[in-house]
């Protein structure tokens, strides 16, 4: 941890880390399985690990791969005033965790022995490779350290990625949108009509405490791993939905794997509220919709389970889908 220390002291971590992320693509198989596919340039890259992997381990996840260095960042209540001062980057060992091969003559400061979703890491290619990783989708809900930078990434929709303007339209503790990405080895801030890349790491500045989830707030009961447990034999479960932004947008839930059949929790004039297989409904600036999910009963799924795919206003969401079997 020492020697990234001293690398965050004499290169001006702030602004001189080259952290550019080529493309990330996410593919859903069989199932709950899911693979994450990044392209790393020379340099170092901000990537935004949305899978929990298979097999965690750095040193599996980047095994014959030219990669000098990851390192990972943990939220805390530790506060990042300023990308430009030299002290802008919090420097405690509490704060990121390493990780190098075992030929880096700084492998014995390692400390990140596994890798997790919903975390930003850094990643240095000693020259441009492709990785990919095996894993599940996992859902949590984004916490925001305030007063401060927090370095995030967003599940924004690859093909229809908002803006920045639009993604924190709505937010009092982003109104004044200072967010920074890495051009030609500097950080920059972003304008606000450009839009969000799926997992890359921004460094955004939240001005106030803040639950702000994007354009599309999701709120679903997942277990510890963010996953939603389901009995495949008519179990279910219910998740709302709310539009905080002001540009209405159209919703749509689907899963893979694992049949559902969605309805309206609370249908209005009576309406028994059930769309069947899918379910798309129009929502506007405020609007809550909460919505019951069921397994069904015969038909074809699979043992492990599913995925659970929610888009609209520019997001979208993968969540995992776990099989448990049937109490009497």
């Amino acid at each position: 941890m020492h020697y990234l220390i001293s690398l965050a002291r004499s290169a001006r971590f702030s602004i001189e880390w080259v952290l550019l992320l080529g493309s990330l693509l996410m593919t859903t198989g069989n199932g709950d399985a899911a693979e994450q596919v990044i392209e790393l340039r020379e340099g170092w890259n901000a990537v935004y690990l949305e899978l929990d992997p298979l097999e965690p381990e750095p040193e599996k996840v980047f095994a014959g791969k030219p990669v000098e260095m990851c390192a990972l960042w943990l939220p805390s209540e530790a506060k990042v005033e300023s990308l430009t001062a030299p002290d802008a980057i919090p420097r405690k060992a509490s704060d990121w965790l390493v990780w190098q091969p075992e030929s880096s003559p700084s492998a014995f400061l390692n400390n990140l022995h596994s890798l997790k979703a919903r975390l930003s890491m850094l990643v240095k290619a000693s020259e441009p490779t492709t990785i990919t990783i095996a894993g599940h989708h996992s859902y949590q809900r984004m916490k925001w350290t305030a007063p401060s930078f927090n370095f995030v990434g967003f599940d924004v929709d690859p093909d229809a990625s908002p803006t920045f303007a639009r993604f924190f339209d709505g937010s009092r503790a982003h109104a004044d949108l200072k967010i920074f990405e890495l051009v030609d080895s500097k950080w920059q801030p972003v304008v606000a009509q450009q839009t969000v890349q799926r997992g890359k790491a921004y460094w955004v500045w939240c001005a106030e405490g803040s639950d702000f989830q994007g354009p599309l707030d999701v709120s679903v009961v997942v277990d510890r791993d963010g996953s939603i447990p389901v009995n495949r034999n008519g179990g279910s479960f219910r998740l709302e939905t709310r539009l905080p932004g002001t540009i209405p947008a159209n919703l749509n839930l689907k899963a893979t794997g694992l049949p559902l059949r969605f309805e309206d929790a609370e249908p209005e004039g009576g309406d028994s509220g059930a769309t069947g297989e899918t379910y798309s409904h129009w929502i506007e600036h405020g609007d809550r919709t909460r919505i019951q999910a069921s397994s069904i009963s015969g038909r074809a799924a699979s043992t492990a389970g599913g995925v659970l795919e929610i888009t609209g206003a520019g997001m979208k969401r993968m969540i995992r889908m776990v099989s448990v079997p049937t109490t009497d």
